[in-house]
């Protein structure tokens, strides 16, 4: 934005001092140098008028899809904190626990990008875009911005990666393979209890069960 107002400020500007330096040499400064100049500027004007043109194509749809994902996590997060407060710190179940008492509307367990149908009345698994993972103690709120909640299923944003959403409430974007890595790790950690480090290898293995890992280029 900012070099596209430096161009509308300079075009102007630059041609003024073209008029009056060619006025100054009384005709004798061919006006050739500065109109090739003149065409310097006004190509690179259009170029940084086009590249700030807001993203239209059909490439904007996964990327907003990938948007309302992340809030959609955001929301289930909130439900699984307040469930964990009301519960004498104890993790749902399983996400049909928060309906209808933390949830409302269902829709928030549909990534856009899933294209599935929408679920009517109740909730159902199946049409459920997000995995959940279920912390059987409160050891897991001692890492809070590293325990993963709830995260995608499958490749619902065209392979590119997938959605998770923290204990502490954020969310990220991560790639296939840095997630198994992460979840990985975390299964290994000994400062978390027995039973979470298994819930977090029963999980591993579900993810792992969906298709090969892809190596990432370092």
């Amino acid at each position: 934005m900012i070099v596209l107002l430096l161009c509308f400020v300079g075009l102007p500007v630059f041609s003024i001092a073209s008029l009056v330096a060619i006025y100054r040499s009384h005709g004798q400064l061919v006006g050739k140098g500065m109109a090739i100049g003149s065409l310097c500027i006004l190509a690179i004007f259009f170029i940084v008028a086009f590249l700030s043109l807001p993203d239209s194509g059909p490439h904007t749809v996964p990327r907003s899809n990938r948007m309302k994902c992340a809030q959609n996590l955001k929301q289930i997060s909130l439900a699984l904190d307040n469930y964990y407060e009301d519960n004498n710190h104890h993790y749902p179940p399983s996400l049909s626990s928060l309906v209808p008492q933390y949830v409302s509307f269902l829709g928030i367990f549909q990534c856009p990008s899933a294209k599935a149908q929408p679920m009517k009345g109740n909730f159902d698994e199946q049409l459920c875009s997000y995995r959940y993972i279920c912390y059987p103690d409160d050891s897991a709120r001692k890492f809070d911005d590293k325990m993963v909640l709830a995260f995608d299923k499958g490749s619902d944003h065209q392979m590119e990666g997938m959605n998770a959403v923290f204990a502490d409430g954020h969310v990220c974007f991560w790639s296939r393979e840095r997630f198994i890595a992460m979840l990985g790790e975390l299964a290994g950690n000994e400062k978390l209890s027995m039973p979470t480090r298994e819930a977090l290898r029963k999980t591993l293995a579900e993810v792992m069960a969906e298709g090969p890992v892809k190596r990432e280029s370092p």
